[in-house]
């Protein structure tokens, strides 16, 4: 599966940035987003080892999501992509509880289903433009 789109929306969205910061919500971040217990305050990387933590955290996204999704999603690849870029960002947890999920196991119709990406337009609880972006980019990916 050709996952580049989720990778492109990914990178152009999360940015990257090579020594660690902490997030709009105080998680400790690093590269293009990537986060863990090997991330600590202070810490550098280098470009290469950014893309290299990138590519395993999309991997690691994607496995999962295989899980999860009706293979009528899983083997569709602009919106398999969309939702990885989405699940990168909210995390598996929240994935797994949300109505998109709901509406995808229930066959619902796709844009009922790419409604629901502009549902997760918040940090910290306060609505975020750049979020806000990123959806649109998703939902406009999930219904091309």
């Amino acid at each position: 599966m050709n996952l580049d789109k989720a990778t492109e929306l990914i990178k152009s969205h999360e940015g990257c940035r090579l020594t660690a910061y902490k997030d709009q919500v105080g998680v400790l971040t690093i590269g293009y987003g990537h986060t863990g217990r090997d991330v600590i305050e202070g810490m550098t990387i280098t470009q290469e080892l950014a893309d290299e933590l990138l590519e395993h955290d999309i991997e690691r996204t994607y496995s999962m999501l295989l899980h999860y999704l009706p293979l009528e999603i899983s083997q569709n690849e602009r919106p398999l992509n969309a939702v990885l870029s989405l699940v990168f960002n909210i995390g598996a947890g929240a994935f797994a509880k949300s109505t998109m999920l709901k509406l995808m196991n229930e066959s619902a119709p796709y844009v009922d289903i790419a409604n629901e990406f502009l549902r997760w337009d918040k940090a910290g609880g306060e609505f975020n433009h750049g979020l806000y972006l990123r959806r649109e980019a998703e939902k406009a990916l999930f219904l091309s």
